[in-house]
């Protein structure tokens, strides 16, 4: 089996062409309108990848030996019909039940032994499923699975229909904790409009003797403290500009400005949380926002990211500008009383480029060829569960990604 970028009545025609695998192949499951997978024997399916492969178009091999929704298992359909014929029962649906095995998905056919076997041998037909629930006005879409697997293919038909107050909730995540992730599904039903039977989940009667919840009053503005080293003003890092800026000094005699600040959790220059491996650390948008605002009009060249600059515990921070070079360093912070004799670490480094650079780059990056060139597009969660798995739990910002 092969998962194929392309529409299946494209597919169906490539596959139907005697030159490109005959009738050894056939589209198995219609994902979506832009996607397909299809099934066969191994040369067949290996031949007409090799044809994609050759034209840009990407085909992907699905990890799996058997042809699923396939002719290619007609040979175990008297087996299981042996198997089932006695012991279904099937009854009348009481709710809409959209059929991923019939032309018809809103057919009510009986799901006995023939339907089961369709089922193994026919194409599934996701697509028209989707579509049809769309079109009776249903919106929201649950994937019950370990890991999203048709997510991404749901989002697309909504798309190609125009659906656009859908909502696609998937309840199981590869590596992620079970509880937190149904609960998660459960809080986005919620968000999106469904009614959640909360009491479900509460077992036995209310106890009405239990004390009940105090008003517990928290405050939502960040909290500011006053640095323990003042030198004659405030040194805190600029928070609401999301900047490693504070006291700013001129060198007499030099082109060199620099600004010190003083950095810890109770001001730091983001909102949210940034843990890398458990250490709270300043992201990498707060370094570069840094030294783009001491060049307003200018761009950035030659960017290193050395050392991360951590959080916790406080820091003294240096923010260098020399003759168009800029360096971000930090020490440890000393004690009130104390002589600071911690080493300085250089953590960030770049240059001042020249104005036209960033529009340069703009004419440069054609989003639609990209896209072209790179068909497949990545399920939404993408960039969280990667830096989730290189130890980045949280970005620090509510950034949204777009498309990737």
């Amino acid at each position: 089996m092969a998962l194929v970028n392309l529409p299946a009545s494209e597919v169906e025609k490539e596959i139907n062409r005697g030159e490109n695998g005959g009738g050894d192949v056939v589209v198995a499951i219609h994902s979506s309108p832009e996607s397909c997978v299809i099934a066969g024997t191994a040369d067949g399916v290996v031949a007409v990848t090799a044809l994609w492969d050759a034209k840009g178009v990407r085909a992907k091999k699905v990890k799996t030996d058997v042809a699923f929704h396939s002719p290619v298992l007609e040979q175990l359909v008297e087996p299981l019909r042996a198997a089932l014929a006695e012991d279904l029962r099937p009854k009348e649906p009481q709710i809409a039940l959209y059929s991923t095995s019939l032309d018809d998905p809103r057919a009510p056919d009986a799901r006995g032994a023939d339907y089961w076997i369709g089922n193994m041998v026919k194409p599934v037909q996701l697509t028209k499923a989707i579509g049809a629930a769309a079109s009776d006005g249903f919106r929201l879409f649950v994937e019950v699975s370990a890991h999203p697997i048709i997510a991404h293919s749901i989002q697309e038909t909504l798309d190609a229909g125009e659906v656009a107050d859908a909502a696609v909730i998937p309840t199981g995540m590869r590596d992620k904790d079970d509880r937190k992730t149904m609960l998660l599904a459960l809080a986005k039903l919620h968000c999106a409009g469904d009614v959640i039977a909360f009491k479900e989940g509460l077992l036995g009667r209310w106890n009405h003797e239990v004390p009940g919840t105090a008003w517990q009053h928290q405050p939502f503005w960040p909290k500011m403290e006053k640095p323990r080293h003042p030198v004659g003003h405030d040194r805190s890092v600029d928070v609401k500009g999301h900047r490693l800026l504070g006291a700013k000094t001129s060198i007499n005699g030099t082109n060199v400005t620099l600004w010190q600040a003083y950095l810890h959790a109770g001001a730091k220059p983001f909102p949210g949380s940034h843990p890398l491996h458990g250490s709270e650390i300043v992201p990498a948008a707060v370094l570069l926002n840094t030294f783009l605002s001491l060049a307003p009009t200018q761009s950035l060249r030659s960017v290193g990211l050395r050392v991360p600059v951590v959080v916790e515990p406080p820091r003294e921070v240096q923010v260098l500008l020399d003759n168009g070079q800029m360096a971000i360093s930090s020490r440890l912070a000393a004690g009130a009383d104390e002589e600071n004799s911690h080493s300085w670490l250089t953590n960030t480094v770049a240059g001042v480029g020249p104005a036209d650079a960033a529009s340069k780059v703009g004419q440069t990056i054609d989003l639609a060829d990209i896209r072209k060139r790179l068909p497949e597009t990545l399920p939404p969660s993408f960039s969280i569960d990667y830096l989730a798995n290189v130890g980045v739990a949280a970005m620090g910002f509510p950034w949204q990604v777009v498309e990737h």
